[in-house]
């Protein structure tokens, strides 16, 4: 019925047949649609109603029941019970996943980052982000692409955490668990893993959180080794061992450089990066000195390893040129 053909009916009605038919409808207008349609402000001032619109109302959350809620759906679905018919998660349960986590996010964020919550606000939205990042490799929700069905990217997402878990500062702890969370990240199709490594660093504004997180990626390098030497059937790492070493390499170079120890920086890539492919790992290297605008340095890095023997491609020579003419590097990186 259009609301033109309401206001005609209703015209015949006198006024006590108005006050039985609009509590007729309030009667069967579910509870959460009355407090998002805020009805009752509207019923009990009519005349503010109309002057001022819908005014939101502050929504109270009962962070002991939302934790609750949050920490049964993050097990269930690292079970793949949202997933997999089972008898503990129905049909239609399962299909609702996505409204589940926004309804989530949407109530965490009513929490303060200087409330008495706030910590727990922060490892339950760690907890989501796990879990989100995780289906992103595996079927735990019926869509593959988890961020993108629930309308946050995965980056976007992440800062969310980020922004929570180091409101009060920084230390080793929390820097270790901010790195471990990137490097261990399933990134979605729309993702690349450099796009979470740019949401860390910017958290590293400061050249003491700088200086602990380098340190930080060191000991977790070294703890990825580890674990080829405790076992003693595999002979070298896996290829996820490998991307994790050389996703914490690039954090290592991206902070030396920041903090002006350049020379550091490429020392401790060459030591560490792992490439077998020497032209590969000379064409990286050059990449992340371009970022910095290392001029001489570059140029020099190119030319040891021409006398080495490596041969680059042709982009490389392109811009080696191109600072042998000019003695800068180009604006643009792919010439």
């Amino acid at each position: 019925m259009l609301i033109t053909e309401l206001r005609e009916i209703i015209k015949k009605y006198n006024e006590d047949e108005l006050r039985y038919l609009i509590s007729e409808i309030y009667k069967s207008i579910p509870k959460k649609l009355k407090d998002e349609k805020n009805l009752d402000y509207l019923i009990s001032d009519l005349s503010s109603y109309k002057q001022n619109g819908a005014v939101k109302k502050e929504k109270n959350v009962d962070f002991g029941q939302l934790k609750a809620d949050i920490i049964l759906f993050c097990t269930l679905a690292q079970n793949s019970l949202y997933f997999a018919p089972n008898r503990i998660v129905h049909k239609n349960e399962r299909s609702k996943w996505r409204f589940k986590v926004k309804a989530f996010v949407k109530d965490l964020d009513t929490f303060k980052m200087t409330s008495p919550e706030g910590m727990e606000v922060a490892q339950l939205y760690e907890m989501l982000y796990k879990v989100l990042s995780k289906a992103c490799g595996e079927y735990l929700f019926p869509s593959t692409d988890p961020f993108s069905a629930i309308g946050i990217s995965q980056p976007d997402f992440l800062d969310r955490v980020f922004i929570r878990k180091y409101v009060d500062g920084f230390n080793e702890k929390n820097i270790k668990s901010g790195i471990e969370l990137v490097i261990n990240s399933v990134v979605d199709s729309e993702t690349l893993p450099i796009s979470l490594i740019n949401v860390f660093l910017q958290y590293m504004k400061t050249n003491d959180a700088r200086i602990i997180a380098i340190e930080q990626c060191k000991i977790t390098i070294d703890e990825i080794k580890s674990l080829k030497s405790n076992d003693k059937k595999k002979k070298e790492l896996d290829f996820y061992q490998i991307d994790k070493i050389n996703n914490l390499v690039e954090i290592v170079f991206r902070l030396y450089a920041k903090l002006g120890e350049i020379e550091e920086a490429i020392s401790f890539f060459k030591k560490n990066y792992i490439e077998r492919d020497k032209e590969v790992l000379l064409y990286v290297l050059l990449e992340l000195m371009y970022l910095y605008k290392l001029d001489n340095l570059w140029r020099r890095e190119y030319e040891l390893a021409v006398n080495k023997g490596i041969k680059p491609r042709k982009m490389l020579e392109k811009m080696y040129n191109y600072v042998l003419e000019n003695g800068v590097l180009p604006e643009e990186y792919y010439l």
